[in-house]
């Protein structure tokens, strides 16, 4: 601690110099990890103190909450010191940060893992109402994969892939967008999308554009509908659309890094997503927009639909409410998925050892299984969940929440779910989740 004079930090008003500044430094972080572990604080920093909004000349270490408190509701050991090491502190009160982004439009370039890509357009996830962007899935990757939007050489961080599907009809996935970052149901060069349709046969030799984060704005005609053969890999592909460029407007119409444009018709309807390229050819190849939506069970978002929520009996939430509100423990689930909803939306992915056991086990299969239950709760919990006991799945999550969680109640709450399921495997999910009023034992 500096001595008593002249610009001792003990006085109220510091004369600064460059010294006397890396021991303000000094003392910020060495209160550093001390103030974060205070519920609330998101950071620390060095400043000047603020009375009235003004700022002074008295040189602070200035601790940022998300809301301050009256000190009589603050507790002892939770309050932060008037001064640290000698130099005064300021509690200043503000959100932690977010990136700035523009709103989200289709075309933007993605990026993931090593993987690069366009956000084709913006969708409603039909089984919560959320607005969701909509790529491939060779692009987004898996569930739980961090997801990135990179504008003027920098990368920003605005959400996490939320549900995939590859398969002989569709390569496609969705991913949630961050809280602070907005979107619009457009496409860049092309306008606020009209909404999707079907192609018909009357629809080969018509002109579709899309925009790419590789070629921009490009035209092309649709040249072959309800393809049925292989891709390069020997995978096998039916009912996709293929694409020439119009060679007036643009010599290629799709190159590496497209993929997941959406394409779109003269009218701004959406027909297909992209997702290919002939080897040594200008050929583009897409999915039929029809088949993703019913895949990933989704709507596209038009500027209309935007705004307009779905009803709450047809959400996610709404379908959870009609399974659980007739039993005392549908009603304890209840309680649980509503006090941890945002937690639970990104249990898994914000946790890396759990990540890790997320990683191992048919998540995919998993996730869809527990939201079809919800759907439709006559249904049956499948013994198998792409070829692994459903069991032993179920064992590996109880085990590694009672392990990871540090929420003693949330631990508990999954811990019986993952217990009632394991034991009514066979049974409907309304058997294991409605009708259940006493806790399950562990199996």
């Amino acid at each position: 601690m500096p001595g008593p004079a002249t610009g001792s930090p003990m006085e109220g008003a510091l004369t600064m110099d460059a010294e006397l500044y890396d021991q303000l430094v000094r003392a910020r972080e060495s209160f550093h990890d001390r103030a974060m572990a205070i519920p609330g604080v998101h950071g620390t920093s060095i400043g000047k103190k603020s009375v009235g909004g003004r700022m002074t000349d008295t040189f602070v270490i200035v601790i940022h909450v998300g809301e301050k408190k009256a000190l009589a509701d603050v507790p002892v050991g939770e309050r932060i010191p008037e001064r640290i090491e000698g130099f005064p502190t300021d509690v200043v009160e503000h959100g932690a940060a977010y990136p700035i982004v523009a709103d989200l439009v289709g075309g933007a370039d993605l990026r993931v893992d090593s993987h690069a890509g366009t956000l084709g357009c913006m969708v409603r996830d039909k089984t919560d109402s959320t607005t969701c962007l909509l790529s491939n899935q060779h692009v987004l990757v898996s569930q739980g994969t961090t997801v990135y939007v990179q504008k003027n050489d920098v990368c920003h961080k605005i959400g996490t892939t939320k549900r995939t599907v590859l398969n002989s009809l569709v390569d496609a996935a969705i991913a949630s967008i961050n809280s602070g970052i907005g979107s619009s149901p457009s496409i860049a060069g092309i306008g606020n999308v009209a909404g999707s349709r079907a192609l018909t046969w009357q629809d080969i030799g018509t002109e579709v554009r899309k925009y790419g984060r590789t070629t921009a704005l490009t035209y092309g005609t649709i040249t072959g509908l309800d393809y049925r053969g292989t891709d390069s890999l020997g995978n096998p592909s039916q009912n996709q659309v293929l694409m020439e460029p119009v060679v007036a407007k643009n010599k290629e119409f799709v190159a590496p890094g497209d993929s997941g444009s959406a394409i779109v018709d003269g009218k701004n309807f959406v027909v297909a997503l992209l997702w290919g390229k002939s080897i040594g050819a200008e050929t583009g190849w897409a999915n039929r927009i029809e088949n993703v939506l019913a895949a990933l069970n989704l709507d596209v978002l038009t500027p209309t639909t935007a705004d307009a929520p779905l009803p709450h009996a047809q959400t996610f939430e709404g379908q959870l409410e009609a399974l659980c509100a007739n039993s005392t423990r549908g009603q304890e689930y209840l309680r649980a998925y509503r006090e941890h909803k945002e937690e639970m939306q990104h249990l898994f992915h914000a946790n890396a050892r759990l990540y890790a056991t997320w990683r191992k086990i048919p998540q995919e299969a998993f996730m869809d299984a527990f939201r079809a239950g919800v759907r439709h709760p006559e249904g049956t919990i499948p013994e198998t969940l792409e070829g692994e006991d459903t069991l032993d799945v179920l064992t590996q999550l109880r085990d590694a929440t009672a392990k990871y969680i540090a929420d003693e109640q949330l631990r508990r709450h999954l811990d019986s779910l993952f217990a009632d399921l394991a034991s009514h495997i066979g049974s409907t999910w309304h058997q294991a989740i409605a009708e259940r009023d006493v806790v399950a034992e562990t199996p």
